[in-house]
């Protein structure tokens, strides 16, 4: 699933860490505010990642619900698994989005936060939760399109490239712009599409833009020298130092239904 992205223990773990920070954190509470699940709801979470959605959507459907979470990366699925241990309700599997290991009609609801992107066959994957979902089933997607990103930088064309450079990192960089078109073509109606802007004003490890410009630094260390990225990740610093930083990024949630 995730063909130009995958997760070894350190990485899972430093994405682990990026989620319980304040914007992600707030994120997914204003995902659950959309999902709205209701008691005994059994839900499918593609792409769980830690399990850090999981263990919260059992929470709300009780004991009477099933929350299944897969994902392509076994250190994802052992910190979910240990997360959720002591939920009964909780259960994960190693899988990817084009080939869901479930029967026709498994799920009320399914969930997919920052995955396809990363996927390579989307029209695949969207057809699978059409799949899986029962008549009239639901599913919250969530994506970035790397195009709304503002980012306040002295050297533009340092920017420019470092992010062009970025966005290799995931199969369609501008993927939420072409999903109504592929929803229609998996049978899965749209009913509400909303932004869900990430704005920092400042720069410290408790900013989503912060583990971003880390992450882009690694994901740069082929191409670029020390020296290139060390400049471009310090003028971030200066300008936050300048009181002069600011960052937002566009994510966009599509709330669907199986025709």
């Amino acid at each position: 699933m995730h063909a130009r992205f995958s997760f070894d223990q350190d990485s899972s773990e430093q994405t682990r860490n990026s989620y319980l920070k304040p914007d992600i954190v707030q994120q997914r509470q204003y995902t659950l505010n959309r999902l709205d699940l209701k008691r005994g709801e059994s839900v499918l979470d593609i792409g769980c990642g830690p399990g850090l959605l999981v263990s919260e959507m059992a929470k709300q459907t009780g004991s009477g619900g099933l929350i299944t979470g897969v994902d392509p990366s076994k250190p994802m699925l052992t910190m979910a698994e240990k997360l959720c241990r002591d939920q009964n309700n909780t259960h994960f599997q190693q899988a990817d989005a084009e080939t869901l290991p479930f029967e026709n009609a498994s799920f009320d609801v399914a969930v997919s936060i920052q995955v396809l992107e990363y996927v390579s066959n989307v029209d695949q994957a969207l057809l699978e939760i059409h799949r899986v979902l029962k008549p009239g089933g639901r599913a919250l997607i969530i994506d970035t399109d790397w195009d709304s990103l503002v980012w306040n930088h002295s050297d533009r064309e340092s920017m420019l490239r470092a992010i062009e450079l970025w966005e290799s990192h995931c199969e369609d960089s501008y993927l939420p712009r072409k999903l109504p078109t592929k929803f229609h073509r998996a049978k899965l109606s749209v009913n509400h599409i909303n932004i869900y802007p990430i704005i920092n004003t400042s720069f410290s490890d408790q900013d989503y833009s912060y583990f971003l410009a880390r992450s882009i630094c690694n994901h740069l260390s082929d191409t670029l020298t020390i020296e290139q990225i060390n400049a471009w990740f310090q003028d971030l610093v200066t300008k936050n130092d300048q009181n002069d930083y600011f960052f937002s990024l566009n994510r966009y949630v599509f709330e669907v239904t199986k025709n």
